[in-house]
């Protein structure tokens, strides 16, 4: 008998011990953090109080703007679990860190050891401070550093970013 072993990028097997699934990660992510905080900025009425231009940075050989995106009401609120959820799906209809939601509740041990009527503590938003590094050349991200109410929590980088490289057919 062969066996069948399931490779979702959902399944527990895959994202023990990861911050995110690798389908959360990315630019996707980015865009969801920024969008998250233009939303968060308009409704306060506060947008350079949310986003800063903090300085210039050269970062893997490009020059680059330092951009800052604040929450100074970051917190944690209750949240009664719905029936059919998970912390992946909290996570992603909040936009918030679903691996925070697990760090910030003791004795949930994955993303689906949670039960409907459950009252846990999540996030208010994403996190209370992300940095980061904008090609001043492409604009795009090359560096991204997520703060949470402790210290960093996640660090994205990437390197020798191309845009529409030419790709050529054998």
């Amino acid at each position: 008998m062969i066996p069948n072993v399931k490779f979702s990028p959902t399944s527990n097997m895959l994202i023990k011990g990861q911050h995110r699934t690798v389908k959360d990660s990315g630019f996707g992510l980015i865009k969801t953090l920024v969008q998250d905080g233009i939303k968060r900025a308009d409704s306060e009425g506060e947008f350079d109080e949310v986003f800063k231009i903090t300085g210039s940075k050269t970062y893997d050989g490009q020059d680059c703007h330092v951009v800052q995106i604040t929450d100074p009401t970051f917190s944690f609120k209750s949240y009664t679990v719905k029936k059919g959820e998970d912390l992946l799906k909290i996570g992603k209809r909040n936009k918030i860190s679903s691996y925070m939601i697990m760090e910030k509740n003791k004795g949930i041990d994955d993303f689906f050891d949670v039960k409907a009527g459950q009252k846990i503590q999540i996030p208010t938003s994403f996190a209370p401070k992300i940095t980061f590094y904008v090609s001043k050349k492409t604009h795009l991200p090359l560096f991204t550093k997520i703060e949470d109410d402790k210290g960093l929590f996640e660090q994205y980088e990437f390197f020798n970013v191309k845009i529409n490289p030419k790709l050529t057919w054998k």
